[in-house]
């Protein structure tokens, strides 16, 4: 009897355990069937954040050129870059979107022309000043006898339509300047508004008021560093509005010399973050480049763009093209202004010394005449000299595409 009870107590047990491990099983099952749906969930989640990702972007991108249109079309006057199209400066231009941004910064690109009259040597006459060869066989009339067109490049500074260009296009024997932008049939007359010749930069103002697209510098504080790839749309050689790619040569960090009435220890003595024109140009194997700078001027060292050709040829400083052209990282900020070649390299002014020359200009010819500012020093006009600088200014008739004027190659 004790033996039957054992056993049906064994069979109950074993029941038992059967039915748990059924159970167990089956409870197994259930959570495998709700970790696959919560993966499954997970994966819908990942991608419907993706897909919203992807359809905000385009929608802020589509918004933004709806934005750009309005204020281009409404106002006429718009400041521009290519941040919207390239939001990763890290990753740079992408070179399927080189087109575009050429097509779009070069909206803001001038072509300067500066007639300038040949100034006789020491000692000659302007009777004894050589003709040019092309200025011997049209045979000239005589006031165009001895006169030289350099081409130079600006770039629009703000919505007033003014030009920010180097010093060298509006030398003290300049005797007109006018410009043209790319979409232009002639060109429009230009006046002085300042100048610095130690840093050689000018602001020009256009005589005809215009809605223009304007430039966006590089916000303080950016880097710029070695080997970051920068745009620019220059005039090398008379090659008009031409687009050119290159990189950094050497990064542009000046913290370590920010004080410019300090002088510095020589480059080759100590190894700075950035550099200055008494760096890169020899007083005494390059005098005449020396003196034309600043040598505190804050510059950008280029590698590989066509270049800033510009000479002196006899007594006469002949350019073409490059000089005045803007310097754009891959979002079309402006970080600097072409200046000169040099040892094989081209050097561009930099953004922080654009903007302190800007403000500084803008500020003295707010509600003023004419300003020129040399060496930092203000010098201001009396109404004499702004007849005589306006006789001096005799700017180059517009030339319409059905006009007889003949441009000169600089």
């Amino acid at each position: 009897m004790a033996e039957g009870t054992r056993s049906q107590d064994v069979r109950r047990m074993e029941d038992s355990i059967k039915r748990n491990a059924e159970q167990i099983e089956s409870h197994t099952g259930m959570l495998q069937g709700l970790q696959n749906s919560i993966d499954g969930l997970t994966q819908l989640i990942t991608t419907l954040n993706s897909k919203y990702e992807a359809i905000t972007a385009m929608k802020l991108k589509q918004l933004h050129e709806i934005l750009e249109f309005s204020v281009e079309h409404v106002t006429g006057r718009m400041q521009i870059s290519y941040e919207g199209e390239c939001q990763n400066i890290a990753g740079g231009l992408p070179a399927n979107s080189r087109s575009r941004f050429y097509d779009k910064m070069g909206q803001i690109v001038v072509l300067i022309e500066s007639k300038v009259k040949e100034v006789a040597p020491e000692g000659l006459g302007d009777e004894d000043v050589e003709l040019l060869p092309d200025e011997e066989e049209e045979g000239l009339a005589n006031e165009e006898k001895g006169v030289v067109y350099n081409h130079f490049t600006g770039v629009i500074l703000n919505s007033e339509g003014l030009i920010l260009t180097v010093a060298d296009a509006v030398p003290e024997n300049c005797e007109g300047v006018s410009y043209r932008l790319i979409s232009d049939f002639g060109f429009q007359k230009v006046k002085l508004v300042a100048k610095d010749v130690r840093k050689n930069l000018a602001i020009l103002r256009p005589l005809i008021k215009r809605k223009l697209n304007y430039l966006k510098f590089a916000d303080v504080g950016e880097s710029i560093t070695a080997g970051m790839e920068i745009f620019s749309i220059c005039h090398p050689n008379d090659m008009y509005f031409t687009f050119d790619k290159g990189h950094v040569s050497y990064g542009c960090d000046f913290s370590e010399r920010e004080d410019k009435t300090k002088v510095y220890s020589r480059f080759i003595s100590q190894t700075y973050l950035g550099r200055i024109v008494d760096d890169v140009v020899d007083k005494e194997l390059y005098p005449d480049l020396a003196a034309h700078y600043d040598p505190h001027l804050q510059i950008i060292q280029i590698k590989n763009f066509c270049g800033a050709e510009g000479t002196y040829s006899g007594h006469v400083f002949e350019c073409k093209g490059s000089p005045g052209a803007p310097i754009f990282d891959c979002q079309g900020k402006v970080i600097g202004l072409i200046a000169f070649r040099h040892l094989g390299y081209t050097f561009g002014v930099h953004f922080q010394e654009l903007k302190d020359f800007v403000k500084k200009s803008l500020e003295l010819d707010e509600g003023k005449g004419k300003k020129e500012v040399h060496g930092g020093k203000e010098k201001k006009q009396g109404r004499g000299d702004e007849g005589q600088s306006e006789r001096k200014m005799k700017y180059l008739e517009t030339r319409g595409s059905g006009g007889k004027g003949k441009q000169r190659r600089g």
